[in-house]
This record gives C-alpha cells, sequence and structure tokens, in this order.
C-alpha cells in the first residue's frame, strides 16, 4: 500500500466529524485566527475546527488525516474532491472572492432551500463568535463548492 495515496473520506468519518462539530457549538467555543484548540478549549478557527472534527472521528479507524493543520486554500486545492452531492460532515466552501474559498465548515444538511453548517467564525455584526450552525438560502453567492475530504490509509 502506498502511503501517500489518498482516499475520500467514508461515509460514517464524515458524520462522525459532523457529531465533533456539535460539540463544539454545544462549548461555547471562540473564534481566533489560527486557533486549532482541541475540545474543552475555547478558542478555534474554520480550518482548525474541519481539522480537529476530522482527526477526532478517524480515531480507532484504519485512515488517519494527512496535516495536522491546513488554511482553507489548502483544503481546497489539495485535501478535497469536489462534490455536487454533499452529505452531512462534508466541507462547505466560501468566500466572495469565486476563484479562491477563505471561509469553510461542514456542511449539515440542505432543508427548504435552506443549506445549513457548522462553521467558526467572528460576526460582532452578527452576534457571532465562535462554532456555530446557522443557515444561508440556498442560492447565496458565498458558497463556492463542497467537497469531500482526503485521508491516507495506516499502514
Amino acid at each position: 500500500m502506498d502511503e501517500n495515496e489518498l482516499y475520500e473520506v467514508p461515509d460514517f468519518i464524515a458524520e462522525d466529524a459532523l457529531s465533533y462539530a456539535y460539540m463544539y457549538v454545544n462549548s461555547d467555543t471562540e473564534y481566533e485566527y489560527g486557533g486549532q484548540d482541541f475540545l474543552r478549549a475555547i478558542k478555534i478557527d474554520c480550518s482548525g475546527l474541519v481539522v480537529n472534527c476530522y482527526v477526532y472521528a478517524v480515531e480507532g479507524t484504519e485512515f488517519i488525516v494527512p496535516f495536522s493543520d491546513a488554511a482553507v486554500t489548502h483544503f481546497y486545492t489539495n485535501w478535497t474532491v469536489s462534490t455536487a452531492d454533499p452529505r452531512p460532515g462534508d466541507i462547505l466552501f466560501m468566500g466572495d472572492d469565486y476563484s479562491q474559498p477563505s471561509h469553510m465548515g461542514l456542511f449539515v444538511k440542505e432543508d427548504n432551500g435552506n443549506i445549513y453548517f457548522i462553521d467558526s467564525t467572528f460576526k460582532p455584526e452578527n452576534n457571532i463568535d465562535g462554532v456555530t450552525e446557522r443557515f444561508y438560502p440556498k442560492n447565496d453567492r458565498r458558497f463556492l463548492s463542497f467537497g469531500k475530504l482526503l485521508l491516507h490509509k495506516r499502514r
């Protein structure tokens, strides 16, 4: 087995990652740029949230997350494959520049024309500071794409 070969994340790991994101939501986690604290900690940013949720989700499986930190652009270009049919726990890429995402979160569901997701952000004008579940209309221009995380298998 080639240790550098990448595999699309299985359904059960994506679902587990989403369950860990809910733990962050329920822990009153604050946003901090560059933050990547583990659960029971206080501060995390959007990519730190995704990394940690997947690190927790692969524990005890045959898979490993092939990085300990990654910027949104690296997730988008190197660590995901695009999907038009996201499942709970897949990655949602957002931003104002259509050529490159600047924000990410975990897809929860699409319901009644809205896309629900969990992310970590700081938007004091909207009383958002940290990890929250929220939604925007499906046609919101900030939604750029969805991706399935790529993982390595343990040797």
